[in-house]
């Protein structure tokens, strides 16, 4: 599916969607495996919080297909006030990142490490320009390497919703079935 939409400075911003939010089977089958179990979330996981974070904050830029925006294809640029994204940094680990158009950085909101790789840093700039520093927030860290996923997707929340996610400690053991 190809979601094209308008932004209010007249720019055109298409998005790449791989799973509809209406489809029921997808949703069901997603919701059962993030709270059955403490697997790694993967690509269909976090798209699908993804597609209910654009549909209950739909003024927030970002919230891009994470398949599309690690491979470099995004067509939509952060250019509205608030622009929010989950990246895939490989090795299974996914951080969150927050741009608003009248900063000169990024913040990266990383639940484990405290750097990311030059690929990472590439997949970034493909969505904000060059001259905006990186910069990491301080978060909360997990516990285990297995749900990165889950505080991406809490941070993401936190944002949209225009909490400070520095501020907030995340309770692990209940991430799943929130």
């Amino acid at each position: 599916t190809l979601r094209i939409c308008k932004e209010p400075n007249g720019h055109v911003c298409k998005t790449a969607i791989s799973m509809p939010l209406e489809n029921n089977a997808n949703i069901e089958e997603t919701i059962a495996r993030v709270t059955s179990n403490h697997s790694w979330l993967n690509d269909i996981d976090v798209l699908f919080g993804l597609n209910m974070l654009r549909s209950q904050f739909p003024t927030v830029g970002g919230l891009e297909n994470t398949v599309v925006l690690s491979a470099g294809e995004s067509k939509s640029l952060a250019v509205r006030r608030q622009n929010v994204y989950i990246v895939h940094t490989g090795g299974n680990h996914w951080i969150t990142i927050e741009t608003k158009c009248h900063w000169d950085y990024v913040e990266i909101y990383d639940s484990l490490y405290d750097e990311i790789p030059m690929k990472t840093k590439r997949i970034i700039y493909t969505v904000v320009s060059k001259q905006k520093k990186l910069r990491f927030k301080k978060t909360s860290k997990q516990k285990g390497s297995n749900d990165c996923g889950l505080y991406s997707m809490a941070i993401a929340m936190d944002l949209c919703d225009r909490r400070d996610p520095s501020e907030h400690t995340y309770n692990q053991s209940e991430m799943r079935d929130h």
